[in-house]
């Protein structure tokens, strides 16, 4: 028996040269200090059958029986397909709410961890692939002792003593706008059940955030402020790379994991037309995973979760119009109940008011197609672009081949990592942009948004008196320049055009008449002011707008997720990911602002040209100087090490 440790992550290993169903008490010994000390085994080539992985999962504790009055049902299947013939159970025209079946394979990709809606969540469990799609279908796995570890300490103190209630109810209805009753499966039985944010693994002794899609109603928290506390902590605890493990699986690997340490959720597949056939065995927990029945609040369930789900019926009700603002943000909103291929002038005013309002609007999970998308983006007005792909490949190029890092495509994406408006480096600004999620990574991936009203309405008056009447250049070859130390040829593509738009510092919104600042990673220059002082001034306004959680927030992309945002006010960015291993697809409009409200400052044209040019050499004196580092110097270590590796010989095809 062979056992590797899975490289640059904080858990997981694989284990080869062994079969499960045929191991001495010393080699499953060894095989449960493992799964104590990693938290995720892979077993390769196992091809048990369903009893034999029920004995093997016997080992680690009681099964926990997935299937109401069926106790000889020790492992089940889950899959999108069934019956004597195994046929597909699922058409493309078929709603996730009409079929709990589909809605919780759907539910399934929302991390979490497994029977916390129980009395006794589960210890561990196993899969072992017997069917498999073409493409997606695999399971990611995250890390959330290791999240714990990096929180902040003030984060960690305000957690330490917190509890939430889980229950499968909450999260379907949550996640998938479905509503079981008492009775219907395992798992509804119309309670919910109290759990610490934070919990001691009994076997290792260490704390680990103890969340996941079923958590809601932190005790002694209002409702926005426990959506916004739990959604952060899911979020966080799937943001690194080295805290998820996304397993693509071989027909007859086994994975065998532990609820108390990690949580996990399914990649999505084409539920339509390919079969993904699971076998699973769940193991019970042991005392220690019993909820917080002694506490007060665990009597309050039953009232909490009735009042939770009364909340959501309205928020979800199919073709009813309704608009969620996000919790404890100053911006941003989701919208359901309207079918965006079909919408009404009613409906449309409504979102158009919503889109002023607030400035960024979700569309969960909408899946609009590139044409409906034009439709509905043309409605803000003209576009500059329409199903245009945003991220790291693109079907027409290669294949489908994932671009090296040192491509022009790939620096734009590491660019963009930095916060910004669209097209201020043009003679038009954008009125707003819309994406929606085709492909998703495994870590990362997400769009960060920026309210840059409210960060204006908190500059000190000082400063606000100071930056009026300025106005500062925007270049997207000075951004470039800036964020990733790559000074792009003149003419490359068109918007490195050798110009530069002069823009205030703080614009009037044309609809709200709401002040923005108006800055971003495409500014430099403010006019008056020594490039010094225009530095340190353009710094400290980025750095103002960051300051507070409450006017940033990241969207971690489901599948057909639609999210519509007001460049006029919202900044974003794109949140990194595994640009070089996996793949991640947005489809983006643009919509082109009006000449009347977004057209940069006029007459100054050779003004700008010459602004640029006197900044660009500069930042080359830098460079050649060796004093320059780009703002995401990360980056450039990694091309100068493939630059390095390419004129040593050396190919990484990864790269």
């Amino acid at each position: 028996m062979k056992i590797t440790p899975h490289p640059e992550k904080t858990f997981g290993a694989t284990i080869t040269n062994i079969k499960v169903s045929n191991i001495t008490t010393s080699q499953f010994q060894q095989i449960e200090d493992a799964f104590n000390q990693y938290g995720l085994l892979i077993f390769k080539n196992q091809h048990l059958s369903m009893s034999e992985q029920t004995e093997f999962g016997k080992r680690f504790g009681e099964i926990e029986h997935l299937v109401q009055g069926r106790p000889e049902m020790e492992s089940v299947n889950i899959a999108n397909s069934g019956g004597k013939a195994n046929k597909l159970l699922f058409e493309s025209s078929m709603k996730p709410n009409t079929s709990r079946h589909f809605a919780t394979l759907l539910g399934n990709e929302v991390w979490h961890t497994d029977s916390t809606y129980t009395p006794v969540s589960s210890k561990c469990a196993l899969l072992q692939a017997m069917e498999l799609p073409s493409t997606g279908g695999e399971t990611e796995f995250a890390d959330a002792r290791a999240a714990y570890d990096d929180l902040d300490a003030d984060m960690k103190r305000k957690i330490e003593h917190l509890n939430a209630y889980h229950s499968l109810h909450y999260s379907m209805a949550n996640d998938e706008s479905i509503f079981p009753k008492v009775g219907d499966a395992y798992g509804y039985d119309g309670k919910a059940y109290l759990r610490p944010l934070v919990k001691i693994h009994p076997a290792t002794k260490r704390p680990n955030l103890h969340i996941g899609r079923h958590a809601h109603n932190i005790v002694g928290l209002s409702r926005e402020e426990s959506v916004r506390l739990i959604d952060d902590l899911n979020a966080f605890t799937g943001s690194k790379a080295e805290y998820v493990i996304r397993h693509k699986y071989s027909v007859g690997d086994l994975v065998l994991w532990d609820n108390r340490r990690l949580l996990h959720r399914a990649c999505p597949y084409d539920y339509y037309n390919e079969k993904r056939v699971l076998q699973a065995t769940r193991i019970k927990g042991e005392s220690s995973e019993r909820y917080l029945e002694h506490l007060q609040e665990a009597k309050l369930s039953e009232a909490v979760l009735a009042q939770e789900l009364k909340i959501l019926r309205h928020l979800h009700q199919e073709n009813v119009f309704s608009i969620e603002p996000l919790a404890c943000k100053t911006f941003g909103a989701k919208i359901r109940g309207v079918d965006l291929a079909n919408l009404s002038e009613g409906d449309f005013e409504k979102i158009n008011q919503a889109f002023v309002e607030y400035g960024l609007l979700i569309f969960p999970k909408i899946g609009l197609d590139p044409e409906t998308q034009e439709k509905f983006a043309s409605r803000f007005g003209k576009l500059r672009f329409n199903g245009t792909p945003m991220g790291n490949y693109v079907d027409e190029y290669k294949k489908g081949e994932i671009f090296a890092l040192d491509k022009t495509g790939m620096k734009i994406n590491v660019g963009n990592e930095q916060w910004h408006f669209d097209d201020t480096y043009q003679p038009q600004s954008a009125t707003g942009g819309l994406l929606t999620c085709e492909v998703m990574t495994s870590w990362g991936g997400g769009t960060g948004f920026l309210d840059a009203r409210a960060a204006y309405d908190t500059l000190p008056e000082e400063l606000k008196n100071e930056i009026k009447d300025l106005k500062a250049w925007h270049s997207n070859e000075f951004s470039q320049a800036m964020d990733v130390g790559w000074i792009p040829p003149r003419g490359l593509i068109p918007i490195y055009h050798g110009k530069a738009y002069l823009r205030p510092l703080i614009k009037i919104h044309p609809k709200s008449n709401r002040k923005t600042l108006y800055v971003g990673r495409h500014a430099f220059g403010v006019e008056g002011y020594s490039r010094e002082r225009s530095f340190e001034l353009l710094e400290k306004l980025n750095s103002h707008c960051r300051e507070n959680e409450e006017r940033m927030y990241i969207h971690n992309y489901r599948r057909g997720d639609l999210v519509l945002f007001d460049n006029r006010c919202i900044m974003h960015k794109a949140c990194e990911y595994d640009y070089s291993n996996e793949k991640r697809k947005l489809v983006g409009s643009r919509i082109l602002g009006t000449v009347e409200t977004e057209s940069s400052i006029q007459g100054v044209d050779e003004n700008g040209r010459i602004a640029l040019e006197n900044e660009l050499n500069a930042i080359r004196q830098d460079m050649e100087q060796g004093i320059f580092r780009p703002r995401l110097q990360t980056y450039q270590n990694a091309v100068e090490k493939l630059i390095s590796q390419k004129k040593n010989g050396r190919v990484i095809a990864s790269l």
